[in-house]
């Protein structure tokens, strides 16, 4: 039984509303059970939705800096994650488990920390996962909305990185999809420009949590004829620690989109 994970990080004044945040997770995602079994202590409340249960820890200080200050930590979807994140004094710890799939409780616990962050009077920051992922609370709560349930907010799951070589092309990886049970992306060769490599990167993962584990060791993809990128999986180059799955942009051979390479 898996564990997902997300930390929010809150200012001075911030307050957890059980009534409010109740009120907003039902009016926002209508199709949820109601919560069950609610448990209050000092610093903690605990439910169940479900076959799911969520608990949250308030911790009395804020999140630890390493974790967020360093470049590495850094995402593109929030350039000044450091700059607002600087002056936050507490975090709730919110973790969803159960007998579901790790897709189930990355949806649920993204629904729960939107009503969150909604609820709780001034949020600073969201970090997502095992990957600490950096998120705005603005753009967090406007992506569960606009996709949850019947779309997947992957931006707020799985951390990008991507930029040039010296020679024009473009390397990058994920980070995050293997809490997916989906192998992570790498590339060293990318003709993509790095913005083009995080939609493929992106587009490329919810077709694999949508059809399950289809593109295969020595398969090829592409988006018409001509482009022909083969998947080998690999140890990655950038510190994966399982095996990623490397698209090859210098490759010609095989069939396209998500065809049987040779």
């Amino acid at each position: 039984m898996g564990v997902s994970l997300a930390i929010i990080a809150l200012n001075r004044g911030a307050k957890i509303s059980w009534k409010a945040f109740r009120e907003d997770l039902g009016q926002s995602w209508p199709t949820l059970p109601e919560p069950q079994g609610v448990k209050k202590e000092e610093n903690t409340l605990s439910f169940d939705v479900g076959h799911m249960s969520i608990a949250m820890g308030m911790m009395p200080a804020p999140v630890p800096e390493d974790s967020w200050v360093h470049p590495e930590c850094q995402s593109w979807i929030w350039p000044d994650a450091v700059e607002k994140l600087r002056d936050h004094r507490t975090h709730l710890i919110v973790t969803v488990v159960g007998d579901a799939t790790p897709l189930e409780q990355s949806q649920l616990l993204t629904m729960v920390v939107a009503s969150l962050v909604a609820t709780c009077g001034a949020p600073a920051g969201i970090s997502w996962g095992a990957t600490g992922l950096l998120v705005s609370p603005e753009l967090f709560r406007e992506m569960a909305l606009n996709t949850l349930p019947e779309h997947l907010p992957l931006c707020l799951w799985v951390k990008v990185h991507a930029g040039k070589n010296e020679d024009g092309t473009t390397a990058g990886f994920t980070r995050g999809l293997s809490d997916l049970d989906v192998m992570d992306f790498v590339t060293e060769n990318a003709t993509d420009q790095p913005g083009e490599l995080c939609e493929r990167f992106l587009d490329l993962a919810s077709y694999l949590i949508e059809n399950g584990p289809v593109i295969q060791h020595g398969h090829t993809i592409g988006v018409d004829a001509n482009e022909k990128i083969q998947i080998t999986y690999c140890d990655s180059p950038f510190g994966h620690e399982q095996q990623v799955m490397r698209l090859d942009y210098s490759s010609k051979k095989g069939k396209s989109w998500f065809g049987l390479g040779s």
